[in-house]
């Protein structure tokens, strides 16, 4: 029943990134300041976030990585026990 669920995931998660984006991009309304430019918030700040979340990600692995000599190994390990 769960084998489903990565690709399901995956799916649901790319269909959202074209919905957030096409919502942000093209259907918000212009400020009323700067009109149109201001749009561009609306990538520069997530993209900011995920740049914040894959710091510390970069910096576990790497750590795993001199302790265990593989990261691969654990981060594996860690998701089969959630999603079994």
């Amino acid at each position: 029943m769960r084998k489903w669920l990565r690709p399901a995931v995956g799916v649901l998660g790319f269909a959202m990134l074209a919905v957030g984006g096409w919502l942000g991009l093209v259907k918000a309304p212009p400020d009323r300041e700067m009109g149109d430019v201001y749009r561009i918030i609306y990538v520069h700040v997530p993209c900011f976030w995920m740049a914040l979340l894959a710091m510390p990600l970069n910096f576990a692995c790497s750590v795993l990585y001199l302790i265990k000599g593989s990261w691969k190994l654990v981060f594996w390990e860690g998701m089969n026990r959630l999603l079994h």
